[in-house]
């Protein structure tokens, strides 16, 4: 699975990477500038740990990158040096779990393999809805919430006589 990390110090990178490296591939952004291209990729991210100056700066893409993806699950882990008390309510909005600085090894890879078995699960259940919608006999059409086409099965794109391909992205009225 493909991990990113986005953090300004260099030894919670290096202990990610240590600890995970071996069993998943962890690629390293050292600042939100350059996130925003790892981010929108052609590669998904599985999962992404960032500290609070890089997720007070890419709050918005986040939201946007999780958008997109919806309903696929993908999770954010804050690294902080913080007590998760001293923690500002705002970050719960954006993130998933939170772990202390410095990091414990059992503890990071207890709860990255349960994060990484809900993503899993969670595109299981993806590629299950994606194939019901383009076996359905019945013309039918998902629409997100920015109200853009997100699919078309065959049937609708019979209806209304044009590809599939040209119907998604369009805006509905």
């Amino acid at each position: 699975m493909r991990i990113l990390t986005i953090l300004d110090d260099a030894e919670d990178r290096r202990q990610l990477r240590e600890i995970l490296g071996a069993a998943h591939t962890v690629v390293e952004v050292l600042d939100a500038a350059r996130a925003e291209s790892a981010l929108s990729g052609d590669e998904p991210i599985d999962l992404l740990f960032i500290d609070q100056p890089n997720l007070e700066e890419l709050a918005q893409n986040l939201r946007f990158m999780r958008e997109q993806d919806h309903p696929l699950f993908i999770p954010v882990v804050f690294v902080t040096r913080e007590d998760a008390k001293a923690t500002e309510r705002w970050i719960w909005d954006e993130v998933d779990e939170l772990i202390t600085s410095p990091i414990i090894a059992n503890e990071l890879e207890t709860r990255v393999s349960t994060l990484l078995r809900t993503r899993r699960l969670s595109r299981l259940a993806h590629a299950e809805l994606h194939q019901i919608i383009d076996s359905a006999g019945s013309a039918m059409c998902v629409v997100g919430t920015d109200r853009k086409v997100r699919r078309v099965n065959a049937s609708f794109a019979r209806l209304v006589g044009q590809d599939a391909a040209r119907i998604k992205g369009r805006r509905v009225p």
